[in-house]
């Protein structure tokens, strides 16, 4: 399966890379918010003043290197090794919605895949690998329409070239821009008569791609975010496969129906997935 968009850019990489919060901006009241006072003060959590103030990945901290993300040339190893046709995932002619899909495998497969040869402790640090990879645009969903999760839906493998390879490994730094997006944009809105919360329209999306990435081009924010939509970072809500400055769009993050994995479980399996294949 070829894939139909390339890289987003190295020079877009190296933006979201020096990515922060602009404070003097108020953010959008986000309307997910928990209806709990506290009598005293100090019960209460301190203000987050931006999307990372507690989240590990994206903590720096005082002593040692915190790893946020799997190494580049290790994705790149982990993307051979899962094509091998004898030592990597199962990958063959399935059946899904009554459509035949050639050479794909099993989600909760590719888990146990996972777990064997990246030395993990947990289905959910597998299900963390395959995030990863889903987000750097490694693999998909057959029909691209969902998220990497443990299940028996089925994913491929997208064929990329050692330029293109190279290029999307190098793209760990995605994830960070899209909670920059999800902590700026989730607002209420309305979309064919229906009410979304914590929701953003494509609009608001290609605006906000152009002003914090400084792109002037306003087709090259479109296809951006084509990308991020592509690789499961949020969805349509009226279910359509493609990106509309139209339509409205929710994170996956935020779905019920999908597994979420806190913070410090990825960064336990991206630790282990870099120990393992540097051995």
């Amino acid at each position: 399966m070829k894939d139909r968009r390339r890289s987003v850019g190295k020079g877009i990489i190296h933006k979201i890379a020096k990515l922060n919060v602009d404070e003097s901006e108020p953010k959008k009241r986000s309307t997910n918010r928990p209806s709990v006072c506290f009598l005293d003060p100090a019960c209460a959590l301190q203000k987050e003043t931006s999307p990372w103030a507690s989240d590990p990945i994206y903590q720096k901290p005082l002593k040692g290197k915190l790893t946020n993300k799997i190494d580049d040339d290790k994705m790149e190893l982990l993307y051979h090794r899962m094509r091998d046709p004898v030592k990597g995932l199962d990958r063959k002619t399935r059946t899904f919605r009554f459509r035949n899909h050639k050479d794909c495998f099993v989600a909760s497969e590719s888990v146990d895949w996972f777990i064997s040869e990246l030395r993990l402790d947990s289905r959910e640090e597998a299900v963390a690998v395959g995030e990863a990879l889903t987000h750097r645009g490694l693999i998909a969903h057959v029909l691209r329409s969902e998220p990497f999760q443990d299940n028996s839906s089925l994913h491929r493998i997208i064929e990329l070239n050692d330029n293109n390879l190279k290029e999307q490994c190098s793209e760990g730094d995605l994830p960070r821009l899209v909670e920059l997006m999800r902590w700026a944009l989730s607002s209420r809105q309305k979309y064919r008569g229906r009410t979304y919360e914590n929701s953003f329209s494509g609009k608001e999306c290609v605006k906000f791609l152009m002003q914090q990435l400084g792109i002037s081009d306003r087709s090259s924010a479109v296809s951006m975010a084509a990308i991020l939509m592509e690789r499961c970072f949020f969805y349509r809500v009226d279910q359509k496969d493609s990106f509309s400055e139209k339509a409205v769009y929710k994170f996956f993050q935020d779905h019920r129906s999908f597994v979420k994995i806190n913070s410090s479980i990825k960064t336990a399996a991206y630790e282990k997935t870099n120990l393992a294949l540097s051995s």
